[in-house]
């Protein structure tokens, strides 16, 4: 059994497999990593002969090597995330802006073919493949912006677990939970949840691009792993919204108010020190919560471990036609039958109207 923080429920020692990703976004995961490994569980991390922050040999991991063609190095992300910050800070003309979508195209495209790749060489692995069969993992434990491991979590039938701020093709929460963009701002759009008619009109052209790039550049490259390797109908999409369990990078003490979901849990800060300085209050704010945001994290991802998964919190809204989830069939077969119901009365009077004018005609005769 393991040691669990704050006289939580103890948990037997799990194995979790891991999907992280590049970047900045491996110092988050690392330090769950760590935190997973310090309350006795086993963790295996997937990382790719390109990884350039990702060690093979750890004391805290094991890992396995996924051979790629094609990697992502430094050099071609920070130029991106630089551009990124800026715009979110106000500092970027729409040159810069339009020159970040260029960028971005040929980020897009790279990142979902390499991930494909990936998971084609585990599946086809056969040897590789009865290695981690064997080895009886709980959970996966991934970041989603890289589909890898929502892919190898459907594969493996394992309860899927997001260290999440970015999905494949945006930020989380326009996946998992209603998102307005009448007051939820798009990410890079720099609006805030006061906006102008024009400025929801921007909202709205910066969420359509969105969509339209993941359409055409993101998702055919996960859907064709779905199609070849999947039951039919599997689709990509609800793989990504289909996560027991979503551990949000935010806080909203940092972020405008937003509609939110039972299976999402924020743990916003967890790799963060105490701030100084002028962020000193907003520090305090952050920090005024019944338990430390990583502590929180280690529960809810056991939580995972003991129950084999959260369905009873993850919304069935993802399986719902978009038709049905927006009630345009409902609220058409109302308009229908208002419509109905006018059109025969009308019709009722008219007909009542015209044989109290034929009577009169008759009694005139």
């Amino acid at each position: 059994c393991c040691n669990i923080p704050n006289n939580h429920v103890a948990c037997h020692s799990g194995k979790v497999l891991v999907f992280p990703l590049e970047g900045s976004h491996w110092l988050h995961m690392d330090i769950l990593i760590k935190a997973l490994h310090a309350q006795g569980h086993s963790v295996t991390v997937v990382r790719t002969n390109k990884s350039w922050y990702i060690k093979e040999e750890s004391s805290y991991y094991s890992s396995i090597t996924v051979h790629v063609t094609d990697g992502v190095d430094e050099g071609f992300v920070k130029p991106i995330l630089n551009k990124v910050l800026d715009i979110e800070r106000g500092k970027s003309s729409a040159l810069n802006f339009f020159s970040l979508q260029v960028e971005a195209l040929s980020f897009m495209s790279k990142v979902p073919k390499m991930m494909a790749e990936m998971v084609t060489n585990i599946i086809e692995d056969k040897e590789l493949m009865k290695d981690i069969k064997e080895t009886q993992y709980d959970l996966v434990l991934t970041d989603p912006a890289w589909g890898a491991g929502v892919l190898m979590a459907h594969y493996l039938q394992l309860p899927l677990v997001y260290n999440v701020r970015w999905v494949t093709f945006g930020e989380g929460h326009q996946v998992i939970a209603p998102s307005p963009v009448s007051y939820i701002p798009m990410t890079g759009s720099g609006l805030t949840d006061k906006m102008t008619f024009t400025e929801r009109v921007k909202n709205m052209l910066i969420k359509l691009l969105g969509q339209v790039q993941d359409r055409f550049l993101v998702r055919p490259y996960y859907q064709a792993v779905c199609d070849e390797y999947f039951q039919p109908g599997v689709d990509f999409n609800e793989l990504i919204q289909g996560a027991d369990l979503w551990l949000m990078r935010v806080d909203f003490v940092f972020e405008f108010p937003r509609p939110t979901m039972p299976n999402v849990i924020y743990m916003g800060g967890f790799q963060c020190k105490p701030a100084k300085g002028n962020m000193q209050r907003l520090s305090k704010l952050h920090r005024d919560q019944p338990m430390n945001p990583l502590d929180l994290a280690m529960f809810w991802i056991e939580y995972v471990m003991r129950h084999k998964g959260t369905a009873h919190l993850r919304t069935e809204s993802y399986r719902i036609p978009w038709y049905s989830y927006h009630s345009l069939d409902v609220m058409t077969f109302l308009l229908a039958s208002v419509l109905l119901i006018l059109l025969t009365t009308v019709a009722f009077i008219r007909c009542l109207c015209f044989r109290m004018c034929c009577r009169r005609k008759m009694k005139h005769e």
